[in-house]
């Protein structure tokens, strides 16, 4: 059963940030979940920024003391469309001990409508140049991805292994995007229980196509969708980092993790597997709301704590 502040906080994300393709105009409606940053550095920590090329800022959370040589590198989400937000950065204090005194990096990448495939893509490239040239061992690296920075991230991956450079050594993906088809089921099956993306009706083919093309997906611009490295779930994941995928049971997109572990399962990666029951779309990311939040992000840190010890 769901906690009483889960129930809360789903009924609100109903009420208030739903965008249902059917309700019109989704892109002005994801921009409430942009926020003013308003983050401050925890006591015994630091915050620089660094631009990239393209004005692509790389924000950095860093311990005075006790640090190592371990990087968290985060791929926010946000569909493409909404950029960084304090709801990432405040939870650097937290991947910053799972990491065992690690780093952590924020990629606030270029976005859509203005900016499209591949420029999000480019920007995660010169984002892992950056890694590299400041002499952090890839194997030393978790890279963290949400939604379409769960996308973004497994892009990444897969350009670097084209490119034959060295992949990070540990992946954590919250709520992947990685179908642009929309061909699982849990897009039908899932539809009315999504707080964030569902809706009342029953799914149609029609409704089907009408999300496929709505302004969530204008990031793709002329590009096929099809392509793996905008439709991760497409592709094959031999050579890829040990992995954890989270998804809620609730989620459209729930078909979208579920086939990438098993794609990651034949192709021999270790790969860990959390189902949030009744959860919905990136819930770990409001732990400081609810229980079931909380429960989800300590297992992450646990997850990137403990990975440390055999790398």
């Amino acid at each position: 059963m769901l906690s009483i502040r889960a129930s809360i906080c789903i009924f609100a994300v109903k009420k208030l940030f739903n965008i249902n393709p059917t309700r019109g105009d989704q892109a002005e409606r994801m921009g409430k979940f942009a926020t003013k940053d308003r983050f401050k550095a925890p006591r015994g920590y630091s915050r620089t920024k660094v631009v990239l090329d393209n004005n692509v800022p790389i924000e950095i959370v860093d311990p005075i003391e006790n640090k190592n040589n371990n990087l968290i590198f985060v791929i926010h989400g946000g569909g493409y469309i909404v950029g960084m937000s304090d709801i990432y950065r405040n939870l650097a204090k937290r991947y910053s001990k799972a990491g065992r005194g690690a780093r952590v990096a924020f990629l606030d990448y270029r976005l859509s409508p203005e900016y499209k495939y591949p420029c999000a893509l480019e920007d995660a490239l010169a984002g892992w140049d950056w890694v590299l040239r400041q002499g952090y061992n890839p194997k030393d690296v978790t890279v963290i991805g949400d939604s379409a920075g769960g996308n973004l991230t497994l892009a990444l991956m897969l350009k670097l292994r084209e490119m034959k450079k060295d992949l990070p050594g540990a992946m954590v993906l919250m709520s992947p995007w990685t179908d642009m088809t929309a061909s699982g089921d849990s897009y039908i099956k899932n539809f009315k229980d999504d707080a964030l993306f569902g809706g009342k009706q029953e799914v149609t083919l029609e409704m089907k196509e009408e999300l496929i093309n709505s302004s969530i997906y204008s990031f793709i611009g002329d590009a096929d969708r099809k392509d793996p490295l905008i439709s991760p779930a497409l592709a094959s994941f031999e050579g890829f980092p040990r992995s954890m995928v989270l998804v809620g049971s609730h989620e459209i997109l729930m078909d979208d993790s579920l086939t990438i572990v098993k794609k990651m399962k034949e192709a021999g990666i270790d790969v860990e597997l959390l189902v949030g029951e009744g959860m919905f779309h990136i819930w770990p990311l409001f732990c400081r709301l609810f229980p079931e939040g909380e429960k989800a992000m300590k297992a992450i840190c646990e997850y990137i704590y403990k990975s440390y010890e055999s790398r």
